[in-house]
Parts: structure tokens; C-alpha cells; sequence
């Protein structure tokens, strides 16, 4: 009887490793998975990103500056304050970007994620700047409410950058 219950023992400590070997369920229910597989999922989930970034440069900018995913957005943001600083006298019509990042403004103030929002008052600061008055006037009320609403109440970086 002891034999027996020593051979099912074993059979069931075999089981269960070759269970764990397939899905790996039980090491990830106690966070222990080794270190392959972290450096895989990374690696993957890098990758994924660095796709997503690389198919949201070929959007029109209108869908770059909404886009679902944040770092997107930052990259869109950033590009507003390149053509800002390039654009100087010639104004907003000196670029495209420039020309659709005026009608995204507003999402650019209130956006959800910290860091773009943050990205996105830098862009709305460069792009005021070398915006004309009658666009800054047309726009200030969609701007403003969410500069108020978001900005005055996040971090205390993008407090500085709602109140500039």
C-alpha cells in the first residue's frame, strides 16, 4: 500500500510539472516565472510598442494627436514644438502639423494620461506662440475649461505648465 501510494505521488508530482511546463499558471499565481520568459515578454511587449509608435507616424495628424495610445500622442506633441520653433514669423500655415494640431488643441489640454498631458501643454504653449491672436480667441474657451479642469488639478509639473 506504501508502494502504491509512493507511485501515485510521484505520478501526480510528474503531472503537475509537465501541467506547470505547458501553461506555467501555478509560478505566475506566486509571481515566480523564470527569468526567460520575463525577458520574452518584454522583448515582445517593446516590440509592440515600437509597431504601434511606427504605424501611428503614418496617421493623418488629426488621428495622431487622439490617438489611443499615449506615447503616440507624446510623439505627436513633441513634433508640434519642432515645427513651432521651425515655423517663427511664417506662422501656423508654414505647416501641416501646425494647421492640425489648431483644431486638436483642446484634446492636447485635457488629455488623460500625465505624461501626455504634460507633452501636450508644452505643444499648446509652442503653438500659441506663434499661433495669430484670432485663432487664440476663437479657441480659448474649449482650451481653457480643460487647462482649468486638468491642469490645475495634476502633478505639480503640469501645474507650472497649465499656469504658463
Amino acid at each position: 500500500a506504501r508502494a502504491r501510494a509512493r507511485e501515485r505521488e510521484r505520478e501526480r508530482a510528474r503531472r503537475t510539472s509537465v501541467c506547470e511546463r505547458e501553461s506555467g499558471a501555478r509560478e505566475r499565481a506566486r509571481g515566480q516565472t523564470d527569468g526567460y520568459i520575463n525577458q520574452r515578454r518584454r522583448k515582445m511587449g517593446g516590440d509592440e510598442e515600437a509597431s504601434q509608435l511606427a504605424d501611428a507616424a503614418k496617421l493623418p495628424w488629426e488621428e495622431r494627436f487622439k490617438h489611443s495610445f499615449w506615447k503616440a500622442r507624446v510623439a505627436a506633441y513633441e513634433c508640434v514644438c519642432k515645427e513651432a520653433a521651425a515655423a517663427g514669423e511664417d506662422g501656423v500655415d508654414a505647416s501641416t502639423c501646425l494647421k492640425a494640431f489648431g483644431d486638436c488643441a483642446k484634446h492636447a489640454a485635457g488629455d488623460t494620461n500625465a505624461n501626455a498631458l504634460d507633452s501636450g501643454l508644452d505643444a499648446l504653449n509652442a503653438f500659441l506662440a506663434v499661433a495669430d491672436e484670432d485663432y487664440a480667441a476663437g479657441h480659448a474657451a474649449g482650451i481653457m475649461s480643460n487647462v482649468v479642469s486638468k491642469g490645475m488639478n495634476g502633478r505639480s509639473k503640469t501645474l507650472e505648465r497649465a499656469t504658463e
